[in-house]
């Protein structure tokens, strides 16, 4: 799928780490979590908000001084065979360039090169099936990938009370390996993918704590994002 249009996000304080960025959002997913907050970005046609890409790279020219990175997320970009040459571009501009995958493309993760990356790391492995997904080995494969790169990353788990159980905590652990930084949120009700899930209530926060704490117990270096 060629990247001609996307969302485009003028700035952002939040979403790269230490950085003020753009965001661009690219469209399409090959997975189906059902909290996730964009659907817009999973299925059906494009946004009518979207840009052509020729104007976002205006944009970013004209704010060079003002900028330092941009952040790239979806959807999953790594469906578009177009990322690679995307990076290049905004990299030869003198941008940092972070890239948001849900970790089911190894392969394509490691023809593109950016500065960052924030990996989805969502349930055990055999578990993968409640998002669709049908080779939750390849989910292994880009942990082992990033952990053994010199690429800054992270790993990020939506923790959805209705899916996620604390017995499956030493399972993913073990999953992601000792040392992995995890950055742990709680599910968000309100414009769901799944609309069941559109009135349920979010986790609280002493839930989220012992998350953490438990993650950290099994040496995940676990931190709560609110």
């Amino acid at each position: 799928m060629p990247l001609l249009r996307v969302g485009f996000q003028k700035t952002s304080l939040i979403d790269f780490p230490g950085i003020i960025a753009s965001v661009i959002f690219t469209h399409g997913c090959n997975m189906a979590c059902g909290y996730c907050h964009n659907p817009a970005l999973v299925r059906g046609p494009l946004p009518e908000d979207f840009v052509n890409i020729e104007e976002v790279f205006q944009i970013l020219d004209k704010r060079k001084n003002l900028l330092k990175g941009v952040v790239i997320t979806g959807g999953e970009p790594l469906l578009h065979d177009d990322l690679p040459e995307l990076i290049r571009e905004i990299k030869k501009m003198g941008y940092l360039v972070k890239l948001d995958t849900n970790g089911s493309l190894p392969e394509k993760l490691a023809c593109t090169n950016p500065d960052y990356v924030a990996m989805d790391f969502k349930l055990p492995l055999s578990k993968y099936y409640f998002y669709h997904l049908k080779n939750p080995e390849k989910i292994k494969e880009t942990i082992h990938y990033l952990k053994t790169s010199q690429i800054k990353h992270e790993f990020r788990l939506v923790w959805v009370p209705t899916i996620n159980q604390l017995d499956d905590i030493s399972i993913m652990a073990q999953e992601l390996g000792e040392g992995a930084p995890l950055f742990i949120t709680g599910f968000r009700p309100g414009t769901n993918l799944d609309p069941t899930m559109r009135t349920m209530s979010a986790p609280n926060q002493n839930l989220l704590l012992q998350v953490v704490q438990e993650f950290t117990k099994y040496g995940i270096k676990a931190q709560l994002r609110t």
